[in-house]
């Protein structure tokens, strides 16, 4: 898509990514408390998780404070469900490996010697990121310097139909900002101009 360059952000903002609203970050300065981490998920999600919210309008939509990374949330059954649908086992099969689990303390601290009781499926997260981004579409939502921003991490299948819907949900106004990774930084009212 042909849309001018919004250039708002700094070279050193924009260089992090959707990670500049992740709290934490050096340059996470500017960034309002409220920011959050989504997936929009190709299956709708059917979960309970205490720290993961989905969209009363559109299940597909989760979300959770920003300050926690996509790898401490994708790999939990109800998520990889929505990444991945009824087959997510399979689907992730090349992600999948055996963690051994360890004895602890009445704390949950290792034990000085380390005592196998047990072993769980684990993923890797990097190779679960790669496998969903195709139909999934990562991102972060917050402030920067009080402007709106919707940044994407990925161009998955059906991103810019995703997009539309993150939109309207995520109420992201005219002079809000949609970035791609580092690549690309919009105001939304080009974008929407360009989509018509």
């Amino acid at each position: 898509m042909n849309i001018p360059n919004a250039n708002f952000l700094t070279t050193a903002e924009f260089c992090r990514g959707p990670d500049l609203l992740r709290p934490g970050t050096l340059t996470g300065k500017n960034v309002s408390a409220g920011a959050i981490a989504f997936i929009y998920t190709l299956f709708p999600f059917a979960g309970n998780e205490s720290d993961i919210r989905a969209s009363d309008v559109d299940a597909h939509f989760i979300h959770w404070p920003a300050a926690m990374g996509h790898e401490k949330v994708a790999d939990r059954e109800p998520v990889l469900q929505a990444l991945f649908g009824p087959n997510f086992r399979e689907a992730t099969a090349a992600a999948a490996y055996e963690q051994e689990i360890y004895e602890t303390d009445d704390q949950g601290n290792l034990k000085s010697e380390l005592i196998v009781i047990g072993k769980k499926l684990a993923y890797d997260a990097l190779e679960l990121r790669r496998l969903a981004i195709k139909q999934n579409l990562f991102g972060r939502f917050g402030e920067v310097r009080r402007v709106k921003c919707l940044m994407l991490w990925n161009q998955c299948e059906r991103w810019l139909e995703m997009l539309e819907s993150l939109l309207v949900l995520l109420d992201v106004p005219d002079d809000g900002l949609i970035t791609m990774g580092n690549t690309v930084q919009w105001w939304v009212r080009d974008y929407k101009l360009r989509r018509q």
